[in-house]
């Protein structure tokens, strides 16, 4: 690639049962890219994980609305780390990299984002609730475990990262490579993954102040279960952590 060739990014969108908002979501997506130069050519890739609802005939919809921009792929079973490995392992993209369907990062953060990506500074950029100039508006409980949840990965891990989960993360897919063989989870821990191992083998991590906005809690109830979730953190974070070690010794 010449040095003055625009990167292209995959811009996926996993989607579990989201019928509702899925249309206007992505439209919401496609306008903000129109109007937008983000450094790098981007595009929409629908990822429909294990829905029994209308997404996969909306995604494919919208595909057929948009081919130049918006892509889809509908994997049966398989919950979100699974749909995103399943994903990233086809993808011929320079970079690749999600957000959250119900769009809880405001789009307005996602050019810097993606200037830091054109920037070839890092190796994995992660978006981030916790550093200073963001805003994070959710529910108490959910404020707390995610608090919990990112003390107890810097401890465990002995990671710098802020904000381990927010579900808006770009990695280059020369680093993705690297760090594919040693990844595990098929589930949420998949974005802890991929900082801690970035970091243990030397790879690049830069974190951006985003604007997060809980938009579903008018519309279901919390799924935080404070006991629980906390022992499935802890007892992944162990795994990992002897992972770690191990890499080290090997």
């Amino acid at each position: 690639m010449s040095a003055n060739k625009r990167l292209i990014l995959d811009l996926c969108l996993p989607v579990y049962n989201e019928e509702v908002i899925l249309a206007s979501n992505v439209q919401r997506v496609v306008d903000f890219i129109h109007k937008s130069d983000l450094k790098v050519d981007c595009r929409i890739v629908i990822l429909v994980n294990g829905s029994t609802d209308r997404s996969a005939q909306i995604a494919r919809a919208l595909a057929e609305r948009w081919p130049d921009l918006v892509d889809f792929r509908d994997y049966p079973a398989g919950g979100r780390g699974h749909t995103l490995l399943a994903y990233a392992d086809t993808s011929q993209a320079d970079w690749w990299g999600y957000m959250d369907i119900d769009l809880a990062v405001d789009l307005a953060d996602l050019p810097q984002l993606l200037t830091m990506v054109a920037s070839k500074a890092a190796d994995l950029v992660v978006a981030s609730r916790f550093l200073s100039g963001a805003s994070c508006s959710r529910s108490f409980s959910r404020e707390l475990i995610s608090s919990i949840y990112n003390w107890l990965a810097r401890c465990f891990l002995g990671t710098s990262i802020k904000d381990h989960q927010c579900g808006c993360k770009f990695i280059s897919r020369s680093w993705w490579k690297t760090i594919r063989p040693r990844l595990k989870d098929t589930n949420w821990f998949l974005d802890t993954e991929m900082i801690a191992w970035t970091a243990k083998l030397g790879g690049r991590v830069l974190e951006y102040p985003v604007h997060w906005v809980d938009n579903r809690h008018l519309i279901r109830s919390t799924k935080v279960k404070l006991g629980r979730d906390i022992i499935n953190f802890i007892t992944n974070l162990f795994q990992l952590r002897r992972r770690l070690k191990a890499e080290h010794h090997n």
